[in-house]
């Protein structure tokens, strides 16, 4: 095996996840150039931007390298597949907390073929009863305590999640931390 057969590999094996760092780089500074208004544009100049780099790889590695071209064609699709994929799992992961909210109006709204008043919609969001479930749900969970007059934090899969989603948060959509971490370093040594 030659040194440019081993190279072309190397670059087949490593363009789709390559042209995802891209994509999701382009996006973030895209997002704080325009102060995170224009939030789903940069995600589509994000994407554009890595499909046409790997689709660029791609054609090299097909047409310009000594392989055969059946094999390269579906080497190709299949990375291209993967940038699919991948590019799908981040933009699900940073949208999950945008659109639970919209997901649910959506769902209220087609059980309701007749239409619903706004007044309607917002009695569904009791804000008293949707406090109250969620806390129960964290409290049965093992994610917070309740000593009979204040709730408390525990270390718990949730907490972390939430913490990485608001790291994210920050990184991609320059959005303000909601938590301190001057509280977490305590609930940390307390729990």
């Amino acid at each position: 095996m030659n040194d440019n057969h081993i190279l072309s590999e190397l670059i087949q094996l490593s363009a789709a996840p390559i042209c995802v760092i891209v994509n999701i780089f382009i996006q973030i500074c895209y997002a704080r150039c325009k102060d995170g208004k224009s939030y789903l544009k940069s995600v589509a100049v994000g994407f554009i931007t890595g499909i046409l780099l790997l689709t660029a790889v791609e054609l090299y590695l097909i047409f310009l390298q000594d392989a055969d071209f059946l094999n390269g064609v579906f080497l190709s699709l299949t990375n291209l597949i993967i940038y699919f994929l991948i590019s799908l799992g981040y933009f699900s992961f940073i949208n999950v907390a945008v659109s639970a909210i919209r997901v649910r109006i959506l769902s209220e709204l087609s059980e309701n073929p007749v239409g619903m008043m706004e007044n309607e919609i917002y009695d569904l969001y009791n804000s008293e009863e949707i406090v109250d479930k969620r806390l129960g749900k964290l409290c049965n969970g093992g994610q917070i305590s309740f000593d009979g007059k204040k709730y408390y934090p525990k270390i718990s899969l949730t907490l972390i999640m939430f913490i990485i989603l608001e790291s994210i948060r920050f990184i991609v959509l320059n959005k303000r931390i909601r938590f301190s971490t001057s509280n977490l370093i305590i609930v940390f040594k307390n729990r």
